[in-house]
């Protein structure tokens, strides 16, 4: 399977990622479009913010495609919670850092529990958004002559329109930061590795750790991607080089980069 590039780090580079699990592939993706829309709603112009909308409503479909959504972050966050409390007794762990994890993951799990799901009365113009909404997943849908009132919103000033974004998307501003935490204290759960993928393929044992998210990062200047496969026995990886149409090709000669297996 193909991965997607990782979140911009400080270190150089590229890194993708790979989830091992359905629940941490469903953290990804709400990770992946939250990116998307703070990055658009950040910006100002009418295209913008038509796009910010797309995504935002992509966001809101991809919350509303399974009823577990919330439940599935919840428990992430409590199974972190739990790994951590079993460190509180022991001398080589920091207690002021890790009281401090523990006070933060309190803190979203409190936050994450109340946060809506849906659009609702929580948004005073959920009507207007709801039928944009429907009109949104049609070609062409939104059209002057299908929702004027809409275009009337467009005609706006940009300050204004810019405004009523984010009070639209504040509701779940804190729900993407507790994704985000979930998220960071797996990726920061283990040290990376420096390996060789020879011949552009690398295979190696877990060794019967429980992986749940394997990043690899590659300092070749060259555009190259990589596909990953994984089980409890095995980990393969094999680069790919992207090509001038835009097709892969084979990496055939000895490349090095950093594996991490994140097990947390």
């Amino acid at each position: 399977m193909s991965l997607s590039p990782a979140p911009a780090s400080a270190s150089p580079g590229r890194t993708f990622e790979f989830p091992c699990n359905e629940r941490v592939r469903m953290l990804l993706r709400i990770e992946c479009l939250g990116r998307r829309l703070r990055s658009l709603s950040a910006l100002s112009g009418r295209p913008s913010h038509e796009a910010t909308l797309v995504a935002f409503f992509e966001f809101l479909d991809l919350l509303g495609s399974r009823s577990d959504v919330k439940t599935e972050l919840l428990q992430e966050l409590e199974r972190q919670r739990a790994r951590m409390q079993a460190f509180a007794n022991n001398p080589a762990i920091n207690a002021a850092r890790l009281k401090d994890s523990l006070d933060e993951l309190e803190r979203h799990i409190a936050h994450a529990d109340s946060t809506p799901m849906r659009l609702g009365p929580h948004i005073p113009e959920h009507e207007f958004l709801a039928m944009l909404r429907s009109r949104a997943g049609v070609p062409g849908g939104l059209c002057a002559f299908d929702h004027t009132a809409y275009q009337l919103w467009l005609s706006r000033p940009d300050e204004q329109r810019a405004d009523m974004l984010h009070s639209w998307i504040a509701p779940w501003q804190g729900f993407l930061d507790s994704v985000g935490l979930a998220l960071g204290f797996l990726r920061d759960s283990a040290e990376p590795t420096s390996v060789v993928a020879v011949g552009g393929g690398y295979e190696a044992s877990p060794q019967g750790r429980s992986v749940r998210l394997i990043r690899v990062e590659i300092t070749d200047p060259r555009e190259l991607g990589c596909e990953v496969s994984a089980n409890k026995y095995l980990v393969a990886v094999r680069f790919r080089l992207l090509a001038n149409n835009l097709n892969y090709t084979a990496v055939t000669d000895d490349l090095p980069f950093s594996l991490t297996l994140c097990d947390f």
